[in-house]
């Protein structure tokens, strides 16, 4: 058995800057800006002002959403489907709640919320990130819903086990 992978992950491990310790109440402060931030989007998604909504997302390549399987990998993108949505249904109105939240350290959290939008269950988790600025911006957004389509199934080759190989596997003799 060789331990040959083991040496470039100790040295990642060994160059990785400590972990942020904060107090608890750093914690709650955190905790608070965050939920403010959730509560800001909100209130965007409800007045329909894309502008101010999209204010809240990070640009650039940082920037992932999912919303069930489709994901989006940059913010012009999601910011035209936002846009596009919001025109069509002009009536639409969110309720959402922070359902759990954790705090990874003073600039970055996770945020669960369960909402609904015209009887339609929503489940959503948030990446924030504070900005340079100072002001939060989601890094990540994953969305779903009842019904949502099904991934599409993975290339093969590429899960555990599969092989292109033509040759039968081994016997074991």
């Amino acid at each position: 058995m060789t331990y040959r992978f083991l040496v470039p992950l100790l040295l990642v491990a060994a160059c990785s800057p400590a972990s942020e310790t904060l107090s608890e109440s750093d914690r709650n402060a955190v905790a608070g800006e965050i939920r403010a931030a959730n509560v800001a989007l909100l209130e965007a998604l409800n007045a329909h002002d894309i502008p101010r909504v999209l204010d809240l997302y990070e640009t650039g390549p940082q920037f992932h959403y999912v919303g069930c399987t489709n994901v989006i990998q940059t913010s012009a993108v999601f910011g035209s489907i936002v846009a596009g949505y919001h025109k069509s249904h002009p009536d639409v109105t969110y309720e959402m709640a922070v359902t759990g939240l954790v705090v990874l350290d003073r600039d970055n959290g996770v945020a669960t919320l369960l909402g609904e939008s015209d009887s339609l269950k929503l489940f959503t988790t948030r990446v924030w990130r504070r900005s340079e600025d100072g002001s939060w911006k989601v890094a990540y957004e994953h969305e779903s819903w009842p019904g949502c389509s099904a991934p599409a199934l993975p290339h093969p080759g590429t899960i555990p086990g599969d092989t292109l190989s033509l040759e039968p596997p081994p016997t074991g003799d």
